[in-house]
């Protein structure tokens, strides 16, 4: 297939994409089954026997439920006609308020129904529940014993499930793309040396998950991170107070009258608000000094005429803006498709010439229609370029998880399980072809290749800091995290040095232990007096902890490390190496807490765990 399809890429989507996801996904799934040897119809029928017994089980339950309501509203009255039978007692021979024959007659009476009740819910309906009980108990043997056995027909398909399997899908249909298993340092090295990335680490940003890769060599990378800032947080306390005044009534005479006030008093105070961001970030060389940024116009759901009528507002501050900047010296020059300018609304740029190549007739088409239309996810995306890098930050990503975890695909039904693969990996190719849309809608990227790169002999460290604070997040938090914290943790990492294929890492865990304030708040009440309303806040004071970790590249797939770690002496080498026992592995990447005596000798001894045989 011609790659020059995505010259178009809604075009493309709609022709050509949407259809090849899902058909690649489950063609990939078959594979899968194939390679597992899992026998689809034995565990379709183990499942069909499986829903029979639970749907039997539910409708048992649902009888002795029924069962158990009456024998509580039995029960109810037992004890509604043994009250009533005391009750005669006490109004016939006591307080001698009825008749002494009638209340002793309705007393025996009433004692007799009780009685009669009392047998129907000892010799029926006990009798009654515990049957259902016995059937449901066999109903639940039954039922285990099947989830065991389409548990041991899933298996094998269960272990074969890895991280970057939905990624294979997007290369496969998608061939002029590459995604990469690891983020590693020379291509990092590359985006930050070459095309100007920041290298240096956001305090305030802890990377959860990167998926790096390029397109016609030219690298991109996607990050999920968690995103730390301080946010003016309101805290409200309240007072109720009373007073008394003296009214008069109509005759003159005076009464006191009470009044009640419920007094309410704010704080605001600085508070840390934790958030979690996907973003694109593409390097291409074209147009390297431009800079500019756009932000959704609110078109997703607008219908034609809407569009039209938003564009016609625009143009009138469109030719505002360029009066303007002819005005001041500026080179704003708008160009002359209105309906572009209005809805790419870049209007913030700083180099006419570099926009133009960029933008051509096609590229303005494609970004419109990428907008306007519905076939993707319409007008969600903001583009900020900075000289070589672009930016993509869509709110379509913000709700999906890249990270493919294999264990989102594990099930017993076999039926579940290829729904689940196919519809994540339909959603991880949409979701992350509509985060390059707006990049593949310009030719001028596709067309510019990236120049061979030199990265020089060494790095500092085997792998990216994304992927150092991707697996330090990986962890249970708490394993970093200060013991007085109480808030959620950002984690920070920096290289020590290398291990060989490992690198030794610091991680630096930020967070806030709460310290409980008052603030008493003056104000008026309606008795004419001020009164100190108390405002319970919390105080957020930052606590820091360093710990260390070792990451190594085993190069294993998920399955074979399983395999690995249920060796005696593989199991010996994480209990010698890792603080507590506690280790992550993610796409081939082996992160160990602690690692205190991890050595280049150690790296060996791991390389030699998952050295391929000849």
């Amino acid at each position: 297939m011609s790659d020059d399809i995505l010259l178009q890429p809604l075009k493309a989507y709609n022709t050509v994409y949407r259809e090849k996801f899902k058909e690649t996904a489950e063609l990939f799934f078959e594979e899968l089954k194939n390679k597992a040897g899992t026998d689809v119809e034995l565990n379709k029928e183990t499942i069909k026997r499986l829903k029979q017994e639970q749907a039997a089980r539910a409708l048992l339950a649902k009888k002795r439920n029924s069962q158990k309501g009456l024998k509580g509203f039995v029960i109810f009255l037992i004890i509604l006609f043994f009250i009533a039978s005391i009750a005669m007692v006490i109004v016939g021979p006591v307080l001698k308020k009825i008749p002494y024959l009638p209340a002793i007659l309705s007393a025996v009476g009433a004692v007799i129904v009780a009685v009669g009740f009392i047998i129907i819910v000892v010799k029926i309906l006990n009798t009654r529940i515990k049957k259902l009980d016995e059937e449901i108990a066999k109903r639940d043997a039954a039922i285990a014993e099947l989830t065991e056995e389409a548990k041991r027909q899933m298996a094998s398909l269960n272990s074969l499930y890895d991280w970057n399997m939905a990624a294979s899908v997007f290369t496969s249909v998608i061939p002029l793309t590459q995604l990469d298993r690891i983020f590693d340092s020379k291509k990092h090295a590359l985006m930050v040396q070459k095309y100007g990335l920041d290298g240096t680490s956001n305090p305030d940003i802890s990377a959860l998950y990167v998926q790096s890769g390029s397109i016609l060599g030219n690298p991109f990378l996607v990050q999920r991170a968690k995103v730390h800032k301080i946010i003016d947080k309101t805290y409200t306390g309240s007072l109720t107070i009373t007073w008394t005044t003296i009214s008069h009534d109509s005759k003159g005479n005076s009464y006191t009258v009470t009044h009640s006030q419920t007094l309410v008093a704010t704080v605001t105070r600085p508070a840390p608000d934790y958030h979690h961001e996907t973003t694109l970030i593409f390097a291409n060389p074209a147009a390297p000094d431009l800079v500019f940024s756009r932000k959704p116009q609110g078109m997703t759901g607008k219908n034609e005429k809407q569009i039209f009528k938003f564009v016609r507002d625009q143009e009138k501050e469109i030719a505002k803006l360029a009066e303007k900047s002819i005005s001041r010296g500026g080179n704003f020059t708008p160009l002359a498709n209105s309906e572009f300018e209005a809805l790419f609304h870049a209007w913030n740029r700083n180099h006419e010439q570099q926009f133009r190549l960029l933008f051509t007739p096609l590229a303005q088409q494609n970004e419109v229609e990428l907008v306007t239309k519905t076939d993707g996810f319409g007008d969600d995306f903001s583009f900020y370029k900075h000289k070589m890098i672009n930016e993509i930050v869509s709110r379509h990503s913000q709700a999906i998880d890249y990270s493919g975890n294999p264990l989102d695909y594990i099930d017993i039904d076999y039926e579940a399980a290829k729904r689940k693969f196919v519809n994540y990996c339909i959603l991880f190719c949409s979701g992350l072809y509509f985060d390059l849309a707006p990049l593949l809608s310009i030719p001028l990227y596709q067309q510019t290749k990236s120049l061979e790169f030199i990265y020089g002999d060494d790095t500092p460290e085997n792998y990216s800091y994304y992927e150092h604070e991707s697996m330090a997040n990986s962890f249970d938090p708490r394993i970093f995290a200060h013991e007085d914290t109480t808030t959620d943790v950002i984690l920070k990492t920096s290289c020590i040095r290398k291990d060989g294929k490992a690198d030794k890492v610091n991680v630096t865990a930020y967070s806030y232990r709460g310290e409980p304030r008052v603030t008493f708040v003056p104000k008026l009440g309606g008795d004419g007096r001020t009164h100190n309303v108390p405002v319970h806040w919390t105080e957020y004071i930052p606590v820091e902890k360093e710990s260390t970790m070792e990451v190594a590249d085993t190069s294993a797939s998920r399955f074979d490390f399983n395999d690995k770690i249920r060796n005696n002496g593989f199991d010996e080498f994480i209990r010698r190496y890792a603080t507590g026992g506690a280790y992550s592995f993610r796409r081939g990447l082996l992160a160990i807490f602690g690692g205190e005596s991890y050595s280049s000798s150690s790296d060996s001894e791991l390389d030699g765990y998952f050295r391929k045989e000849e």
